[in-house]
């Protein structure tokens, strides 16, 4: 069936995801005084599986609530809801998600137990992540035919773990804005307050987790994809280590930088996706590489990529309790805080309740910090090349997908800054800029933070005990307003630029004025290479202390 694209919106996905949920419609369990009716909202992946081990719910009652939901709240449903704010993170619905779900119940009534570790998770990937059953368009309208013929590695992992994939999210045309939006998707809005911005470029991933159109997401991270809108949606967005996750089948903006990261609304869930996500990938194509340059040769085996990683085999493990802060040292760098002073003060308090549940705070200088946010992002050179690879990585015989940069150019539907990545390795003079900014970056950055969280000076003599992580705000300001690029730029690149793990959380709720709704403000946390495990230990214990998220008020229960 041809798709049929309005105010960018495949709008034949609505039509059939609705007909499935007519079709395949279940009978709710009996509810009693001490089992009422389940809900999807805020729920985490833990209280859905006991949920459906008492007979509490269905999958396919799950199921349906989620796409209830989006249908609801996410485009234009003809008056059916007056409150509809029309958020626009949804580009595809997967048709097939409650057939789906009644397998999994089927199956749970057979074995008497879940099927993996994300039974009938809902899961809200990019539209930038490959899917055998769903085109993957980067949100872009030169994209809307392109049916990769497999999963992406991840989504691989996720489905065997039992996970359902129920959308693909809107996002910044081909990752490439912090504004959000696509040709194909259009722009989405901030459920915290609808005139601001969600941030890019997971934006409809962000939207989508944030107002429970699915349990959790995921985004892809390049230069804060993933940190950027989790700080303006009170989401924990969390970027691994580079290396740690396959990007095999994740559309590349800078496979230098690029890696693909859960989103979620608490940090358990983002440690259980992290344990389906990481793992080797055999393929040629992979991403795991013995070292972080360019020129590191792929890894052989499951056995090098251990020994390299370290990778846990469950990452709940390190989840921990408000004692988890007790003896934690964290270094903030100063240097990276705004001039906002509701967002500053909003940190400096986090930072004193951090404190006072038992860590020690300090200031920390990361040396030359103005000259490591000069450095460009290799997004503005790999890009082109990267994506002609990718798009010649499967036939167009049967999608008839364009299969290049030059054929997206000559479509004259790309965004207007799609131009800027025109790159070409064959000038000479381009092939020097590049390769002088990834091999120096590379060195310089990682040896400046890594002076900073070992707490050495400049010669290497240490000022005090090490650090176990770094700590400064997500975003300099509030969200802003739509169109306008959050104010991150800056501070997301130390985890970009040295391929550490980094994990945005949110530090409270501010109201920016007495009558206007309250907006997330953020911190990132940047630990080792590796250490994924300090990041969920902080990031768990700070959650515990502080219960900052709330749902958005725009989007409640149905």
């Amino acid at each position: 069936m041809k798709k049929s694209i309005r105010h960018g919106f495949q709008f034949t996905s609505l039509v059939l995801g609705t007909a499935l949920l007519t079709a395949c419609a279940h009978q709710p369990a009996p509810q009693s005084a001490s089992n009422p009716p389940f809900s999807v909202v805020e729920t985490s992946i833990t209280s859905l599986h006991t949920a459906l081990l008492s007979g509490q719910t269905t999958c396919q009652q799950v199921i349906t609530s989620y796409l209830d939901r989006i249908a609801a709240y996410d485009k234009d449903n003809h008056g059916k809801y007056a409150s509809n704010p029309k958020l626009t993170s949804i580009i595809t619905l997967n048709q097939q998600a409650l057939a789906q779900a009644a397998a999994l119940d089927a199956q749970q009534a057979r074995t008497g137990r879940l099927t993996g570790p994300l039974h009938c998770v809902a899961v809200l990937p990019k539209d930038n992540i490959d899917t055998f059953d769903m085109p993957t368009t980067a949100g872009a309208l030169s994209l809307s035919r392109s049916q990769p013929p497999d999963d992406a590695f991840v989504l691989r992992k996720v489905r065997a773990a039992g996970g359902i994939i129920i959308a693909k999210a809107n996002l910044a045309e081909f990752a490439q804005t912090y504004t959000g939006e696509s040709t194909l998707g259009g722009q989405p809005l901030n459920p915290y307050d609808l005139s601001k911005g969600p941030g890019g470029s997971s934006s409809g991933t962000a939207v989508g987790v944030a107002t429970s159109f699915a349990t959790v997401g995921i985004g892809s991270d390049t230069g804060g994809s993933v940190r950027v809108p989790s700080a303006t949606t009170a989401l924990i967005g969390l970027r691994p280590s580079l290396r740690l996750v396959s990007q095999d089948g994740v559309m590349p903006l800078a496979p230098m930088q690029d890696t693909a990261g859960p989103m979620c609304r608490n940090v358990p869930d983002c440690a259980r996706m992290l344990s389906v996500m990481v793992g080797y990938d055999a393929q040629a194509t992979s991403g795991h590489r013995s070292g972080p340059d360019r020129q590191a040769p792929l890894v052989t085996s499951a056995a090098q990529y251990q020994e390299m990683t370290g990778a846990a085999s469950d990452y709940t493990r390190f989840l921990a309790d408000a004692s988890g802060l007790k003896g934690m040292r964290i270094g903030v760098v100063k240097g990276l805080y705004g001039k906002d002073p509701l967002v500053n003060q909003a940190i400096d308090a986090a930072l004193e309740q951090m404190r006072s549940a038992g860590a020690t705070v300090e200031e920390v200088t990361v040396q030359n910090l103005p000259e490591i946010l000069a450095y460009p992002s290799a997004s503005f050179y790999e890009f082109k090349h990267a994506l002609n690879e990718y798009l010649g990585s499967w036939p167009s015989d049967k999608d008839q997908h364009v299969r290049s940069y030059a054929d997206i150019m000559a479509s004259g539907t790309a965004m207007k800054n799609f131009k800027d990545y025109d790159k070409d390795y064959s000038d000479e003079k381009q092939r020097r800029e590049y390769f002088v900014n990834v091999d120096a970056r590379n060195v310089f950055v990682r040896s400046r933070v890594d002076r900073a969280i070992d707490n050495l000076d400049g010669n290497g003599k240490p000022l005090g005990k090490s650090y176990d992580l770094l700590i400064y705000p997500g975003m300099k300001s509030l969200p802003l307003p739509i169109g306008q690029q959050p104010d991150a730029m800056h501070n997301i690149r130390l985890g970009s630029f040295t391929g550490y793990p980094s994990m945005s959380i949110p530090a409270a709720m501010v109201k920016p004025a007495a009558n206007a709704p309250a907006l997330p403000v953020a911190f990132e946390m940047l630990a080792r290479q590796f250490d994924e495990a300090t990041l969920i230990r902080a990031g768990s214990a700070w959650e515990a202390v502080s219960k900052v998220r709330v749902a958005p008020p725009t989007t409640p229960a149905l």
